[in-house]
C-alpha cells in the first residue's frame, strides 16, 4: 500500500544510524555530519532530506527524479507502441495509435500499488521475455545477408556524444536501488544484491553489443523483418516486458507524489478514497507519459536527453554529492571529486548531442506525433 506520511517518524533506518556522532561508535565524529533521524530514505529524496535538511537541496532532486521517470514512463509508451504496432503490422496501424493501445495496458496494470504485489512470477516471466526477444534479433543479425552498400557518412561528433549518453540512460535504473530496498525482508542483504544484479546487467550488456554485430539497428526490435511472424512474436514478448518495467517506475514515482502531496487533495474526497486517488493518479501519468513519447518518437534520440538530462546526475552526480556531504570530505584530489567531474562533463556533451540529433531526425522523419 501507498506510505503514510503520518508515520514516517516512527521508521528507523539504518542509513540514518550509520553517521551517527556518537563516539562510540565513530572514530572520527568530526569527518561527518548529524543525519536527519526522522528521514525516510527510501528513494533520492528522502536521501537529501536525511543528508542535506535543506528545503532547497531536496526541491531540486525532487524535480530532477521526477522528469527523469516522467521520461523513462514516455520510452516505455514508446517502446511498447513499437511493440504493438509489430504485433498487429506497421501497414495497418501506426506508432501514435499503438501507443494508445500500449498506454490502456500500462494503466491498468499500473493499479498494483507496490512492487510486492507484482510478485516474483511476473518479474522472472518479464525477464524471459526480455531474453527471448533479445534471441530472435541476435539470430536475425546473425543469418541475415547484409547487401553491399555505400559507405554510410560518419557520424557528426555531436551524434558520438547522443550515442553515449544512452549508455547514462543503460545504467539510470540504479536510481530505484533505495525504493527496492526500502522493501526488501532483509535490507542489510542491499549491497550485495546490487552489486549482482550490477554485474550480471554489465555482463548481459556488453555480450549483447558484441553479439549483434559491427552495425545493429538503433532499436533492436527492428532487425526482426516488418511483418513477419517472428517480429508479431517478438512484439507480444516486448509488450509483455515493458508492462512489469513501465509499473515499477510509476508506482516509484506515483507513491512518491502520494506521499508528498497528493493525499492532500479534497476533490471529490480524493484524501481518503485511497484506490480512487491511485487510479486518478496513474491515469495522469499514463497520459503525460503517451504525450512524451510522441514528441520524441525517435528511440535513440529520447535514450540520450534522459541519459545526459536525468540519468547521470542521478546515477553518478549525486551519488558523489551525498558521499562528500556525509563524510565532510571538501579537498579535491580524490575518487569522489573525479566522478562528480566527469558526470559534469557527460552532462554538457550528452545533452548537446542529444538535443542535436532530435532536431536532425524532426527534419528527416517529420514532426511531432506524425506517423512516419
Amino acid at each position: 500500500s501507498i506510505p503514510n506520511p503520518d508515520n514516517f517518524q516512527d521508521e528507523e533506518d539504518t542509513t540514518a544510524e550509520a553517521y551517527s556522532l556518537d563516539p562510540s561508535i565513530s572514530p572520527q565524529p568530526k569527518q561527518l555530519i548529524q543525519i536527519d533521524p526522522n528521514a525516510q530514505t527510501s528513494d533520492f529524496i528522502g536521501m537529501t532530506q536525511a543528508i542535506f535538511q535543506d528545503a532547497r537541496a531536496t526541491r531540486f532532486v525532487l524535480i530532477l527524479y521526477y522528469c527523469n521517470i516522467f521520461l523513462v514512463l514516455g520510452d516505455y509508451i514508446l517502446v511498447m507502441s513499437h511493440a504493438v504496432a509489430g504485433l498487429i503490422g506497421e501497414d495497418w496501424i501506426c506508432v501514435p495509435a499503438a501507443g494508445i493501445l500500449a498506454s490502456t495496458l500500462m494503466f491498468a496494470v499500473s493499479q498494483l500499488r507496490t512492487m510486492t504485489l507484482l510478485g516474483r512470477s511476473a518479474s522472472a516471466i518479464s525477464l524471459l521475455c526480455l531474453a527471448v526477444v533479445v534471441f530472435q534479433c541476435l539470430i536475425t543479425l546473425h543469418y541475415t545477408e547484409t547487401k553491399p552498400t555505400s559507405v554510410p557518412p560518419t557520424p557528426s561528433i555531436w551524434a558520438k556524444f547522443s550515442s553515449i549518453a544512452s549508455i547514462g540512460f543503460a545504467v539510470g535504473s540504479q536510481k530505484l536501488f533505495l525504493n527496492i530496498r526500502h522493501e526488501l525482508r532483509d535490507r542489510n542483504s542491499a549491497p550485495k544484491s546490487l552489486g549482482l544484479s550490477v554485474t550480471v546487467f554489465g555482463a548481459s550488456y556488453v555480450a549483447v553489443c558484441l553479439l549483434a554485430g559491427p552495425a545493429p539497428p538503433s532499436f533492436l526490435f527492428d532487425a526482426l523483418p516488418i511483418g513477419s511472424w517472428n517480429r508479431r512474436i517478438g512484439g507480444l514478448l516486448l509488450w509483455m516486458h515493458v508492462v512489469v518495467s513501465y509499473a515499477i517506475n510509476c508506482q516509484a514515482i506515483g507513491s512518491s507524489i502520494d506521499r508528498l502531496f497528493f493525499h492532500k487533495i479534497e476533490f471529490a474526497g480524493l484524501n481518503s478514497k485511497h484506490a480512487l486517488r491511485w487510479l486518478f493518479l496513474t491515469l495522469m501519468l499514463s497520459m503525460s507519459s503517451y504525450l512524451v513519447a510522441n514528441f520524441i518518437p525517435f528511440f535513440k534520440d529520447l535514450l540520450g536527453l534522459i541519459g545526459a538530462l536525468t540519468s547521470v546526475p542521478l546515477t553518478l552526480s549525486l551519488p558523489a554529492i551525498f558521499w562528500r556531504k556525509a563524510k565532510g570530505i571538501t579537498s579535491v584530489w580524490n575518487v569522489s571529486f573525479a566522478l562528480l567531474a566527469f558526470s559534469v562533463l557527460f552532462l554538457f556533451f550528452g545533452m548537446i548531442g542529444a538535443v542535436d540529433s532530435i532536431a536532425l531526425d524532426w527534419r528527416n522523419h517529420g514532426p511531432p506525433f506524425s506517423c512516419y
